[in-house]
């Protein structure tokens, strides 16, 4: 009878230099690659996976999971790094209950400026009770005409 073989894990480590990975079977390392950190941080990601799947050898099938850390949004936060950030929605599905306190109310102006897209509050949601509120047909009317899509 053939022996099951124990599934693969990667890891990989995006820093601001270098990008590292390495392929661990039951704890033990099968292989591992360091490159230069690429401008376009999924290319880089792609390009590690692939060097350490080759150098060790193995079917692609054989990879169960691949996990990721990464300095990348802290430091575009912390350097406040247009390029990098986008502007984020935020719809809070709360009826009148819960829009005393605006999203993003303690962000730092700057950074608030960056990052604050369009943000809305509308009928619906549950309570920490999961007691639906207010079961009105969510307002998509006001979610398009704020630029929010589906996409």
């Amino acid at each position: 009878m053939p022996s099951k073989i124990s599934p693969c894990v990667i890891g990989i480590d995006v820093g601001g230099t270098n990008t590292d990975a390495v392929l661990l079977r039951d704890g033990t390392v099968l292989a591992w690659h360091k490159t230069p950190t690429t401008t376009d941080i999924q290319q880089g990601v792609e390009l590690v996976i692939e060097e350490v799947i080759k150098k060790a050898d193995i079917p692609r099938d054989h990879v169960r999971s691949v996990k990721i850390g990464t300095t990348q949004f802290v430091n575009a936060v912390l350097e406040q790094d247009s390029s990098k950030l986008d502007k984020v929605a935020i719809v809070r599905l709360c009826g009148p209950h819960s829009n005393g306190s605006p999203p993003f109310v303690d962000f730092p102006p700057a950074l608030k400026n960056l990052v604050e897209g369009h943000y809305g509050f509308v009928d619906g949601g549950y309570q920490g009770t999961f007691v639906l509120i207010d079961p009105e047909p969510f307002q998509t009317e006001a979610l398009h005409a704020g630029g929010l899509d589906s996409d």
